[in-house]
């Protein structure tokens, strides 16, 4: 195709200069620095000289043209090289000749620093703007004047800030056909109605509008694209008087104007006499005036503001648009690689295959959705820095403003440092650090500092990201009313915590320590405490995170916390500045690979070679990998007893439990045989060999209570909890206080508790009684009183022989229920990170629940939006082949296997449980290779939103239907978690369908699951003893949220109404001063009144002291459900006070 356009026009390629043999393909950059819809440019440098940067236009290789599309516009570019090449003004930009680039011809011209006027005029703001717009018009001039339509309204500044015109493919001459197909901004109105190809006098339309947005530069785009559409009318447009002011100058700018806008393109005045107008601008001008910058109203972004009206701002900001090179099915199609509660992030690739972050809002109000992604956008793109996530530009997904950014396949920096332990950390936090300062030096507070906002480039540089909570000083988009910003709250300051302030610099720098916290161990801040308490104990100024083992016990080490801790001390620390400052002091001093876990390493290595015993790994050597150094050993094909058990559960167990120090850390071999791995943790009995503080931080599930307490290091007697706790490990497949988490279970040890015994595992027979004996020896509190191992050994062999008097030997495990049965199928399924969602197909399919995978394959479910996106799930609204609507639930997490844990838990408790009040589960599908969970569809919605739309109906037989279905789940030994409005659900018959079993806690379950976090629901309707955290979901819990959603159904709106959630909220609540008023719904009789005293009881601050469900159920029962015993107001939305 080349050939053929070279040969076609030898004539006219004879006058200008093949530069391909100087031009620099090294140079070049992979990807267009400017897309077009229909030409691309790159970016070079000649390889002569100074080289010198050049721009190089070539057709688009967009994969949208065909490749008829292709080759005419190749011919045409060819035709404008022709006329460019008789062009030499110093408003036109030059060309330097042709280049042969990827098989295509590209124009070759001079590299311009600014790509548009709005970029010029946004870093010199004083430019003189009549003076630019008069250079603009006189490169139009010498145009026209050599029969050269321009055809387009492109203008690029050099560095020295001339503007010149830039030829592009919609340029034509008398001796070509002027093309008329091609869009361009400002067309005129018989290019947009199609009665004309391009003129001059288009053009002069074109430069009329032109001349306008560079005068009105600062006003909103609004005003622009209003005279816009006035003009293309036929309407007079309204005069900007901001913009144009009303004197001399002003009057003679805008009568040249409103002659450019004529609608009829023969009484427009030729680009000359524009000329002559501006040139008597500029010398009428008041020297006062003439080059100053006016200040006008900014763009405000109101309910009526639409996606369009914003993206043509954007645009025409100089903010690339990606709407057409991204498909946006595959957007829509994508899995989330980041789903919170605020956004998705999706990883797709642009039509060059190159990977891209495609970011789209939450809201479900569609213009504060708008207003969001509009705040953020415009904030991310009026800040660059090396060390902040470059933004690309913007895009339209399904009507919704979405940002594009590069993808960052390091992730996070957490996630970074734990892949990648041997980093220099210092650098990432000095990084950061330098990031955070040029920001609030620009006046701006990002106010969600934290290390899911602090993404790793491939270099393995810092690139902080996340702006929608950011707060500017000077923004040039205005909007109507927002939320106060704030960030979240493990890294927030105590100040924004109690709701005295908002966002601040001070309020970032403390994010600032917290964040790096993070970078120094791979955590997120008080990873283990519950939330409330941190809250509770920050607010208090009684908790702050301990200083980091991976910091240097050394000068730099106490330095670096030394800033760290300074960051938490508020106002009188003077900011990031400072700690950028320090954080240089001591970054040249920190050598990369310097931390002690190399020296401990020795430490172990030298342990271990002494060690020989068959139950031991044999270490090989060592030896240097990835900086470090690494312990080499033989390979044993499982990496835990667990492991080993899943693929052989009828081993003999009693053979696994030798000298062991926890689970994860016996290896066993293809035939069996467990081996002790030696750990950082190892250490010998003399003095001089103690880990002491440098050894990393201990599982609270294995670690004896003098290790908890730092009374003592590792010792014989810490070995001995830790095999007590391992032995119990081996025998149930699950870890030591499975349904705990670990700060729960640092309480129950200091409180000298004990693990509740599993007696499905070790049953009430002698042997298992000494078994238990011998365990709970094993776990004493004082270590004196702990078993040598030796004894333990010993025991356990007797106990498998039936010696010393204990009986008859204990029987093996395919005939007791010590072990797993000798199925090959176990008595529970355990969910562990091995299980493949093949099992679970197989598990629930043998259970008798529906397979609907292949019936929604024939739906739009792969491209479908959710009916409902909240942080745990997406839930969507199928219709099935034989149009029957149902509700496909879809669970959401950042870990795979977490994912499916929390789907099959659901599942299993969902159709575990049938009532007529509960929403029965039909199925499950596999979706985009998730367990998903189908249910029938509720067309009424949930409880709140129909008493809203049904201000009349029965509420009280509502508030009874939903006691009922809790009364059931009670009586199931079935603890719910997370009663509220939105959980229940109401069917076509106005009946009470109580749903999501995803928090729920069940006694007796038939799926195990290796280990979970501890229940919760959702902190309105929680009850003081769970937003403590002194408790987990519980049925007095239940019955407290029960209460909660009573208000809800009188109410029609939530507990506390429009109340902001903030930390003294629920210190209030947990000190009993925060409770619902009576709603005033509610009626003043017998039967209010016994309502509204069962409400309270529900409220409790004692949970002793709250009826259960039962009694909750009673009461409801009694009360004369004949009489109406509320009031509807204001069609049954009235608001509940709070007291």
């Amino acid at each position: 195709m080349h050939e053929r356009f070279v040969r076609r026009n030898t004539n006219a390629e004879r006058t200008f200069m093949d530069v391909t043999h100087l031009f620099d393909l090294c140079s070049t950059l992979e990807l267009p620095v400017k897309f077009g819809q229909y030409c691309d440019v790159h970016r070079g440098q000649l390889a002569i000289g100074d080289r010198t940067a050049v721009a190089l236009k070539t057709v688009t290789g967009s994969v949208l043209l065909s490749q008829e599309e292709r080759d005419r516009l190749e011919q045409r570019l060819h035709r404008v090289i022709a006329a460019w090449t008789t062009c030499i003004h110093p408003n036109v930009v030059k060309l330097i000749g042709t280049a042969t680039f990827r098989v295509q011809t590209a124009a070759v011209y001079e590299w311009h620093e600014y790509g548009n006027m709005y970029g010029y005029l946004k870093d010199h703001p004083t430019a003189d703007r009549y003076h630019l717009c008069t250079q603009i018009c006189e490169g139009l001039t010498y145009l026209h004047a050599n029969n050269i339509i321009y055809g387009n309204s492109r203008i690029l500044v050099s560095s020295d800030g001339i503007p010149r015109i830039l030829l592009s493919i919609a340029t034509s001459t008398d001796t070509m056909d002027p093309i008329g197909s091609l869009s361009a901004p400002w067309q005129a109105p018989e290019i947009l109605w199609g009665r004309s190809k391009h003129t001059t006098a288009s053009d002069v339309f074109a430069l009329g509008m032109n001349i306008l947005s560079i005068v009105a530069q600062d006003a909103p785009s609004a005003v622009v694209f209003n005279v816009h559409r006035a003009a293309i009318g036929g309407k007079p447009p309204s005069r900007p008087i901001d913009a144009i002011p009303g004197n001399t100058t002003g009057n003679v700018l805008w009568d040249i104007l409103c002659k450019c806008w004529s609608f009829e393109p023969r009484p427009r005045p030729s680009s000359k006499e524009i000329c002559d107008a501006m040139h008597t601008v500029c010398q009428t001008l008041d020297s006062k005036s003439g080059g100053a910058v006016h200040k006008f109203p900014k763009l405000t972004v109101e309910e009526k503001t639409t996606v369009y009206d914003l993206a043509a701002y954007f645009d025409k900001h100089g903010i690339m648009n990606y709407t057409h090179f991204l498909d946006p099915t595959c957007v829509v199609a994508t899995t989330s690689a980041a789903d919170t509660a605020l956004a998705n992030v999706y990883r797709v690739e642009h039509l060059y295959h190159e990977p891209m972050a495609i970011k789209c809002v939450k809201h479900t109000t569609p213009h504060k959705r708008l207003k969001r992604a509009a705040r953020e956008l415009n904030c991310w793109s009026s800040h660059k820095h090396k060390n902040i996530l470059p933004l690309f530009g913007f895009t339209v997904v399904e009507g919704n403003l979405a940002m594009v950014s590069p993808w960052m396949k390091n992730g996070c920096i957490t996630e970074y440092v734990t892949r990648s332990p041997d980093c220099d950390r210092l650098k990432l936090c000095a990084q950061l650090a330098g990031a955070i300062t040029y920001l609030h030096e620009q006046n701006v507070i990002h106010g969600d500092i934290k290390g899911p906002n602090v993404l790793i480039s491939d270099e393995g540089d810092v690139q902080v990201t996340d702006f929608g909570v950011s707060i500017m000083d000077h923004r040039e988009i205005e909007f109507s009313v927002t939320s106060t910003g704030a960030g979240t709250q493990r890294w927030q300051a105590p100040e924004i915590l109690r709701g005295d302030s908002d966002s601040s610099k001070e309020a970032d720098v403390y994010a600032l320590g917290m964040t790096m916290i993070e970078v120094y161990t791979g955590k997120h801040p008080y990873d283990s405490i519950n939330l409330f308490q941190v809250m509770q104990g920050v607010t208090s100024g009684r908790l702050r995170p301990s200083r980091p083992l991976n910091l240097p016990v050394d000068a730099t080490g106490h330095g670096i916390w030394n800033v760290i801790t300074r960051c938490w001390e508020g106002s009188t620390f003077a900011g990031t500045n400072v700690a950028l400052k320090l954080m240089r002091v001591f970054l040249p001093t920190t050598k990369k690979n310097e931390y002690y876990p190399h020296e401990n390493m020795r430490r172990i290595l030298g342990i271990w070679r002494k060690c020989e015993h068959p139950n031991v790994v044999h270490l090989i050597g060592d030896a240097a990998f990835r900086g470090g150094i690494a312990a080499v050993y033989e390979w044993l094909d499982y990496g835990s007893v667990t492991e080993y058990l899943k693929h052989h559960p009828t081993a003999e167990r009693w053979e696994l439990v030798h000298n062991s120090l926890k689970g994860t850390n016996i290896l066993v071999s293809a035939n069996g045989t467990p081996y002790i791995r030696l750990s950082l943790l190892t250490s010998t009995n003399l003095a001089h060999d103690k880990a002491g503080d440098i050894v990393p931080s201990l599982s609270a599930r294995w670690a004896a209570p003098e290790l908890l307490l730092a009374e003592s290091g590792g010792t014989f007697a810490s070995d001995v909890y830790a095999i007590g706790m391992t032995i119990l490990e081996t025998i149930t497949m699950a870890v030591p206080y499975a349904d705990h988490k670990e700060t729960q279970v640092v309480r129950k040890i200091m409180n000298r508790g004990l693990p509740s015994r599993p007696r499905d595992h070790v049953p009430d027979t002698p042997a298992g009684n000494a078994l238990w004996a011998l365990l709970c020896s094993c776990w004493s509190f004082e270590p004196i009183s702990r078993p040598s191992a030796v004894r333990v050994y010993e025991t356990i062999r007797s106990i498998c022989t039936g010696s010393e008097g204990m009986g008859p030997e204990l029987p093996s495990p395919a005939s007791h229920s010590l072990a797993l049965s000798t199925s090959t199928v176990p008595l529970r399924l355990v969910v562990t990170e091995d299980t493949r969602i093949e099992d679970l197909v197989t598990y629930f399919g043998g259970r008798g629940l529906k397979d609907y995978s292949d019936a929604l394959k024939s739906t739009n479910i792969a491209t479908a939006t959710p009916f409902a996106d909240t942080a745990l799930a997406n839930v969507y609204k199928i219709d099935l082949p034989d149009r029957k609507p149902v509700a496909v639930k879809c669970v959401k997490h950042v870990t795979s296997y977490k994912k499916l844990k929390r789907a099959a838990r659901e599942l299993s408790c969902w159709f575990s449980h049938k009532h007529e009040n509960i929403l029965p589960v039909l199925g499950f599908s596999i979706l985009r290779g998730d367990l998903a969970m189908v249910s029938p569809w509720m067309s009424n919605g949930c409880v709140t939103e129909y008493v809203t739309s049904n201000p009349n109906c029965d509420r009280i037989r509502l508030c009874t239907e939903l006691s009922c279905a809790i009364v059931y789940l009670h009586g199931c030994n079935l603890v719910h978690g997370d009663i509220k409005g939105a959980n229940v659900l109401i069917c076509d018959a106005g009946t009470v369908k109580v749903t999501d079993f995803g928090v729920s806690i069940m006694e007796h379950k038939e799926v195990e699951f290796s280990a979970t976090s501890t229940s919760r629901g959702t902190q309105r309707w929680q009850s003081p003893e769970i937003l403590l955290g002194d408790s987990d979901s519980t049925k007095e819990g239940d019955v407290y949220a029960l209460g909660m959603t009573f208000i809800e159904i009188l109410t029609g709106q939530r507990p506390y109404g429009l109340m902001p959630w903030a930390g003294q909220a629920m210190i209030n609540i947990i000190n009993g001063q925060l409770r619902p008023s009576r709603p005033i719904t509610l009626s003043v009789d017998n039967s209010g009144n016994k309502l509204w005293e069962l409400m309270n009881r529900c409220w409790a601050g004692s949970p002793s002291e709250r009826p259960n469900s039962g009694d909750v159920h009673k009461t409801l029962k009694g009360i004369q459900t004949h009489s109406r015993f509320f009031i509807a107001l204001d069609g049954g939305n009235s608001s509940s006070a709070y007291t």
